[in-house]
């Protein structure tokens, strides 16, 4: 089976959203179960009247004792679920103590059965398996409700069994009974599992909303708080540019005034570049992949490439088996992969620019199913700084380039779940391959 997708920050974050509210669930039940065992307790202590003898001590102390130590196994569930300490293998345990307590609570009618005992199946405490069951629906985690509905239908086999051993032949044990109970317990568990479910989706995709509009407001304000500085800089840039028109006598002085110009303008640039780098961290974080057919993306790429870069020969070898990718931001991210690998390739080291750039994408098994996507160029190669750091770092040797396109190339594909590698293969040139998971 391929491997989950991987998860963003914003679905992180939901999930410890849903475990908090599987924790506020699990305190639901652990209030309810505390005053339920004590209640069970104060009726045994006020109706029940024990026979003389050691069979009549036996059957005050044994029970006494037993839902005692539920009450206080309960409560002390209860605070600790107050505090968050619940994971999901501690709700299924919290949810089989449930059934192991339900089913000590009615072994008692079968060990000690009054004088007009009917038999358990007759009897209103069997209603408390399908409570339990039922209560396990509030932790939110189908699971849960899954173990509840299974361990208290074996509570009720065996206990049928056990009844029908000790107390025949006054109880007595008939089919139909035994299948409304059943019919009774298995749709109380599908009732459970299909509301912990539900719940369960909305919970996510609510913390999964409220994560992306949180990471979104953080970012406007970033971004107004930066807009001063912007203003900033276009203000200076501006004056600048009138002293400059108004003429300058000054030699030195015009000089002075041209590379505080410049400085402006590599600042906002700067700037511009941060503002994208940020934006597709953003895009990275909120979404976990969208289905994008390669070819009709690459062929776009390719148009547009070609005419900013009319004297490069630009080569295509797209297999048929190579198809629908997943990528984070749809066709946009996708595009600003595949766009950013091509230029790269075209421009090569800024002072020699390739002559021909090919394009070979084909299926290719990892972990998954994949796609391998392959730019070649003729060009000078990449330096042995970009292949050591292999677009983790802002590297470049072109004079007016930051080093971000490859940076930013690597976070979308393996934000996508896929890989990227750099060579220079024996040949000459330069190589990048990117691998991403098929739809």
């Amino acid at each position: 089976m391929p491997p989950a997708a991987p998860r963003t920050p914003a679905e992180d974050a939901a999930a410890a959203l849903l475990l908090a509210a599987a924790n506020r669930g699990e305190a639901i039940v652990g209030a309810v179960r505390t005053v339920f065992a004590a209640v069970v307790l104060l009726r045994f202590l006020l109706l029940f009247r024990p026979t003389h003898g050691v069979a009549g001590v036996t059957s005050v102390v044994l029970p006494v004792v037993f839902m005692v130590a539920a009450v206080a196994g309960f409560g002390a569930a209860f605070v600790q679920a107050r505090r968050g300490r619940f994971t999901t293998r501690g709700l299924v345990l919290s949810t089989l103590g449930d059934a192991a307590v339900c089913f000590g609570a009615l072994f008692g009618n079968i060990l000690w059965p009054h004088s007009e005992y009917p038999g358990l199946l007759r009897m209103p405490d069997i209603a408390n398996l399908m409570l339990m069951v039922f209560l396990s629906s509030l932790r939110l985690t189908p699971v849960v409700t899954l173990a509840a509905g299974a361990a208290n239908l074996i509570s009720l086999v065996v206990l049928c069994r056990l009844d029908h051993v000790l107390n025949a032949p006054r109880a007595v044990i008939r089919t139909e009974d035994v299948t409304m109970i059943v019919l009774l317990l298995a749709t109380t568990t599908a009732i459970g599992w299909g509301v912990s479910w539900t719940t369960r989706r909305l919970v996510l995709r609510a913390g999964v909303e409220s994560a992306r509009s949180e990471r979104a407001r953080r970012s406007l304000r970033a971004l107004l708080h930066e807009h001063h500085d912007v203003r900033s800089l276009l203000g200076a840039a501006r004056l600048q540019l009138d002293l400059l028109r108004q003429g300058e006598a000054d030699a030195v002085r015009r000089q002075e005034r041209l590379e505080s110009l410049r400085r402006s303008l590599d600042e906002l640039h700067e700037f511009i570049d941060s503002v994208k780098a940020r934006a597709l961290s953003e895009l990275t974080a909120a979404d976990s992949g969208t289905a994008v057919a390669l070819g009709p993306v690459l062929a776009g790429v390719i148009d547009t490439v070609r005419t900013r870069f009319p004297g490069i020969a630009l080569g295509t070898d797209v297999a048929g088996e190579a198809g629908v990718v997943r990528v984070v931001g749809g066709a946009r991210g996708l595009a600003h992969v595949l766009t950013g690998l091509l230029v790269n390739a075209c421009e090569g080291d800024g002072r020699r620019a390739a002559r021909r750039v090919d394009v070979r994408a084909q299926a290719e098994s990892r972990d998954e199913v994949g796609i391998r996507i392959e730019v070649s160029d003729d060009g000078p190669g990449l330096p042995p700084e970009a292949l050591a750091r292999a677009g983790h770092g802002w590297v470049t040797t072109k004079r007016d380039g930051s080093g971000l396109g490859l940076t930013l190339v690597r976070a979308v594909v393996e934000s996508s779940g896929g890989e990227l590698e750099l060579d220079n293969p024996p040949g000459g040139g330069a190589r990048v391959l990117v691998w991403l998971p098929m739809q």
